[in-house]
């Protein structure tokens, strides 16, 4: 009576080491070559500790995979018939055998990472901290996959079911994200929802979209300075360790009312049973939209209902094991997730609300955002603010007949972002033919200087600035180089051997140059050219209504950013960007790069002017 009242034994612990030695052990050796691997390609501690932080954020993916191995082989037994009747004979409690399993598991966790966060101290050195910080982040990581795979495995009832099961509550924000995209996202016209929020309810995405430290490597001295946490990451991380703690919870009291005859089948907790029918068919008939993209783009209905029939049925066999489900009550299931799905994307594409028609009146409007990348990502570092009733109303026009007159364009994309005076945000993407007329409209604020060069005030924009390089597709123009000490100056020297024009701080000591070194004079006389072409119309770069010229050159305008400054640089200009890492005396260095074009030719007769002389 003792060892059934037990909720643990001791016994069946040493037989689950003993017996999946080859999991864990495996395991094992990967950690330990991995740190082995880094360490022998950064071959000194501050490097391998800078890159300490990437190898946390990577390592989500990895405890996915294990945490999901160890709980299928640890909970086997439940999977085949004779052998969880045989095992559940025995005077033990279920509330024993799942502790023990999980403490085996567990176990299977702690012992190699200890070990090699042990090996990664020492080589660390003086960053040894890390090493610790990343367990800590391994084990609490493994805690939610652990859960989430054993209750994953208590719902099911064979391998095969329990890996659908892990698969769909890990990636099921991923899931619901591909389906809307697939089926819904084609009909709402100018709308594009960000979906990446969403994703991070699906921890395998989540644990590696941001770091949980912040180092920066000095190049220079060769060490790695600690900046700290980042607290929203392990936040989130704490959350899901808990969410782990929860499902285990679950999953016991799953297990102590399981019925052991559904040992074999693909779902043994019958409520699961049509969560999984809907995404399996819903699923399939995704796969088959995208066959028929290949293969008939005008046939893709049909194909979508092939795959709907396909994925219904086939998954009601493999739900009831058998063959011979086509009885009236399943074509009535069939035929009311077909309705459902007709009628939703049915009101997605009439749109009865108005939302993909909407265009927000002219003095509701306090100022509109618009930018030709497609991509969000680089709409942030792409975008032209205008604050004119103007402007406002030209935008706004080009947005109606967007609206009235919808085309299939892919030439050139049109990104609205409108900030309303009650504060509410409205954001809308569309292409544009680039030979209409609302091109021409859009290629005239692409090409002024608020959208090149980031302002308006160049003297503001010189006032850092330290050094101005010009690098020419052409052979009559060389590199060109203003500002910059001998020292700098001799990298490019090297580099373009006789074709380079230097003009170095020492060299223009005399010749009246700026605080940072730069000479103002020639400096000056640079950006009055390329304004000259922005008012001109020429500026705008080829995937931004422009015509269509080659690219003649670069110029890039490198300075100093103000202490104050964050590095997120807060700039209109499509190419400005901020370094990563930080030169002299710790000043953060901003990188502004301009493309000069053929039909720019007041910027290329001033650079001729230059290479002239």
């Amino acid at each position: 009576m003792k060892l059934r009242t037990s909720f643990f034994n001791g016994t069946v612990l040493r037989k689950d080491i003993t017996r999946f030695a080859p999991v864990w052990g495996l395991y094992s050796i990967f950690t330990l070559m991995a740190f082995f691997l880094i360490w022998e390609s950064e071959n000194t501690a501050a490097r391998f500790a800078n890159n300490a932080s990437y190898v946390m954020q990577a390592m989500g993916i990895v405890n996915f995979a294990y945490a999901t191995i160890c709980a299928l082989v640890l909970f086997g037994d439940l999977f085949n018939t004779k052998l969880c009747n045989a095992l559940h004979a025995f005077p033990l409690r279920r509330e024993g055998w799942f502790l023990t399993h999980c403490a085996a598991g567990f176990l299977f966790c702690l012992v190699p990472n200890t070990a090699a966060a042990l090996l990664a101290a020492a080589l660390l050195q003086e960053y040894c901290y890390l090493a610790f910080l990343w367990l800590a982040i391994m084990l609490l990581q493994f805690l939610f996959f652990f859960g989430a795979a054993v209750f994953s495995v208590m719902c099911a009832g064979n391998r095969l079911g329990a890996l659908a099961v892990c698969g769909i509550f890990n990636l099921l924000a991923v899931l619901v994200a591909w389906l809307f995209m697939t089926f819904y996202d084609p009909f709402l016209y100018g709308i594009e929802l960000d979906v990446e929020p969403y994703l991070n309810f699906s921890p395998v995405v989540g644990f590696h979209h941001f770091q949980y430290v912040e180092t920066v490597y000095d190049k220079m001295a060769n060490t790695t300075v600690f900046k700290g946490f980042l607290a929203e990451q392990w936040q989130y991380l704490f959350i899901a360790a808990g969410v782990g703690a929860v499902l285990l919870v679950l999953a016991l009291l799953i297990y102590r009312g399981r019925h052991l005859e559904n040992a074999g089948n693909l779902i043994s907790l019958k409520p699961v049973g049509p969560v999984f029918l809907i995404i399996y068919t819903l699923c399939a008939g995704a796969v088959m939209y995208y066959v028929s993209e290949i293969f008939s783009g005008n046939g893709r209905y049909v194909f979508i209902f092939l795959g709907f029939a396909i994925g219904f049925f086939t998954g009601k066999m493999l739900l009831e094991k058998k063959v011979n489900v086509f009885r009236w009550k399943t074509f009535l299931g069939f035929g009311i997730l077909l309705t459902v799905f007709g009628i939703t994307v049915g009101l997605t594409k009439l749109d009865p609300a108005g939302v993909t028609r909407y265009v927000p009146e002219v003095q509701e409007v306090k100022q509109v955002q618009i930018s030709p990348n497609a991509s969000r990502y680089y709409y942030e570092h792409s975008k032209c603010i205008l604050t004119e009733q103007a402007d406002i109303e030209a935008i706004t026009k080009i947005h109606q007949d967007l609206v009235d007159n919808r085309k299939a364009s892919k030439d050139s994309a049109l990104r609205i972002t409108y900030t309303l005076q009650s504060g509410r945000t409205v954001e809308r993407q569309y292409y544009v033919d680039m030979q209409s007329d609302a091109a021409e409209v859009l290629r005239g604020y692409y090409s002024s200087p608020q959208y090149i060069l980031g302002t308006e005030d160049i003297a503001a924009l010189l006032e850092n600035a330290f050094m101005l390089e010009f690098r020419s597709n052409e052979e009559e123009i060389p590199y060109i180089c203003i500002g910059g000490s001998n020292m700098d100056q001799q990298i490019y020297v090297d580099k373009y051997e006789e074709n380079a024009i230097i003009y170095s701080v020492e060299d223009l000591a005399e010749a009246g140059t700026s605080p940072t070194g730069l000479n103002v004079e020639l400096a000056r006389g640079l950006m009055d050219a390329i304004l000259a072409d922005c008012k001109a119309g020429k500026m705008a770069p080829p995937w931004e209504y422009h015509e269509g010229e080659d690219t003649f050159g670069w110029l890039t305008i490198q300075s100093f950013m103000p202490q104050s400054e964050t590095l997120n640089l807060n700039s209109n200009s499509i190419s400005a960007s901020i370094s990563t890492y930080e030169v002299i005396d710790y000043t953060p260095v901003s990188y502004l790069e301009v493309k000069i074009f053929e039909n720019c030719t007041n910027t290329i007769e001033y650079l001729k002017s230059i290479a002239e002389q």
